[in-house]
């Protein structure tokens, strides 16, 4: 035998065992990893789109991730950041200052409501948000309060976000 090879012996049992452990030890890990399908947090998904930095962010200064991300039904009408573009500059510094938390919290929840609705579930009409204001939709094309929903029914673990 030379330094560089290394011969042992196995057990016959184990020869004939050994594939029967593998594809054991497999199923296992599958039945144990996490399902692919799952969808995520409304605050992951969002900070992952790459179109939604500004939203991302201001839904941490306004602390509101924990409230997204929790257990309730949730459907969030997200405004892209060429959205957020479009608006006065001063208005989002005016809304990420830290003395105008309870104001952005206000604004956030404008955009969100309380239930899980698929774009197919949209009618036609004033929809109340959480922050007990209503909305518009109309569902040629479909728009909230005038702006395109594109696209719809992104799914979130409790709810769906709908781009805007």
């Amino acid at each position: 035998m030379t330094p560089t090879s290394l011969s042992v012996a196995q057990p016959q049992g184990l020869r004939r065992s050994l594939p029967v452990l593998l594809s054991l030890l497999v199923a296992g890990m599958l039945l144990l990893a996490p399902s692919s399908a799952r969808a995520a947090s409304v605050t992951d998904t969002v900070a992952g789109t790459g179109v939604h930095d500004t939203l991302a962010s201001l839904i941490d200064s306004a602390g509101l991730g924990a409230t997204l991300d929790g257990a309730a039904d949730i459907t969030l009408f997200a405004p892209t950041d060429a959205a957020f573009a479009a608006l006065d500059p001063a208005v989002v510094t005016h809304l990420t200052d830290p003395a105008n938390v309870r104001q952005l919290q206000r604004v956030l929840s404008y955009h969100a409501v309380g239930a899980r609705v698929e774009s197919v579930d949209l009618v036609d009409g004033p929809v109340s948000t959480l922050l007990g204001q209503d909305v518009t939709i109309d569902t040629a094309g479909p728009t909230v309060n005038g702006a395109a929903i594109a696209p719809a029914d992104v799914a979130v673990d409790n709810g769906f976000i709908h781009v805007i």
